[in-house]
């Protein structure tokens, strides 16, 4: 039986506007009528349709504010849809007690965490593959390189938190470094992926992402910028939750924190609401990682 949720033909913009700019004004339409009924899948596809389009259009530029807060939110929404899938597919492991029909429903579960993995993996290769040609090749502005590069790290460490079994953990930091920029030691080598689709090494490859974006940030960019404050903020996300570096994590996080409110007294009103926003999160994961660290110790000396 066909979706009744059949995608909008493309072919009718293109034949009907076939100079890129004007393509690019009827594919950002189409992009608001998607994003106000929220179909997401259907705006992830005009989105990347868009992307091109305005590639075309402006060639070197970046996208305007509006684009690139659609795809983002196109992006967003259909990564964690299948985040979220991944994570309520639980898989209860079986032994030779197990009964037939726990073993046979056991193998129904990771069949279909698989074909989720799957379709996370091909989601992702597909969004970095299109920013990478469409946008780093192309643009050579400093805040939308750090941008992108934020959004590709992003995306490998969704992978990384599916394959990644244990923790990688990575050197410490010298306190007196007010912008550490960690380098992971790769996982062991005898220790294999917990996914059967998704390989090792989307760590790293997140880490790296990250890490040259935070280069630039730091030298291009203000303490207080919404862009920096986010890739702080999910670089320290990354140090904790997939390399169990809880030291590394810490002090990315307090160090960008520390920093923004040095200069808060120069911020623009125009980014106060996301950069306080931000800054809110950095706290409150500051707050909770050391509380763990606390209870932990508790445990350990009871």
């Amino acid at each position: 039986m066909a979706s009744l949720l059949l995608p909008y033909d493309l072919s009718r913009v293109y034949a009907q506007y076939p100079d890129p700019p004007r393509q690019r004004s009827a594919l950002l339409s189409l992009c608001r009528a998607a994003l106000t009924s929220e179909r997401w899948d259907e705006l992830l596809r005009l989105s990347r349709a868009l992307l091109r389009a305005s590639m075309l259009a402006t060639p070197g530029q970046d996208l305007t504010t509006e684009e690139r807060n659609i795809f983002a939110q196109a992006v967003k929404q259909n990564l964690s849809a299948l985040r979220a899938s991944w994570r309520a597919c639980h898989v209860d492991a079986v032994s030779s007690s197990s009964s037939e029909s726990e073993r046979l429903l056991s193998s129904v579960s990771v069949a279909y965490r698989s074909q989720l993995e799957r379709e996370l993996l091909t989601l992702v290769s597909d969004i970095v593959t299109l920013v990478e040609q469409c946008i780093l090749n192309n643009v050579n502005i400093p805040e939308a390189q750090i941008y992108y590069r934020k959004l590709v790290g992003d995306c490998y460490r969704y992978l990384a938190e599916v394959s990644v079994p244990g923790a990688a953990v990575l050197p410490h930091q010298s306190p007196s470094n007010p912008n550490p920029t960690p380098t992971p030691s790769p996982p062991p080598s005898s220790t294999g992926s917990a996914s059967s689709v998704i390989p090792l090494g989307y760590a790293e490859k997140s880490n790296e992402c990250y890490s040259v974006a935070h280069r630039v940030a730091v030298s291009q960019l203000d303490a207080t910028h919404p862009t920096r404050l986010g890739l702080s903020l999910n670089y320290s996300v990354l140090l904790y939750e997939v390399f169990k570096d809880k030291k590394a994590a810490c002090e990315l996080a307090r160090a960008a924190f520390d920093q923004a409110i040095a200069r808060l007294d120069d911020l623009e009103e125009s980014s106060y609401k996301d950069t306080t926003m931000l800054m809110q999160l950095l706290r409150d994961n500051i707050t909770l990682w050391t509380a763990q660290d606390t209870n932990m110790q508790d445990g350990q000396a009871a």
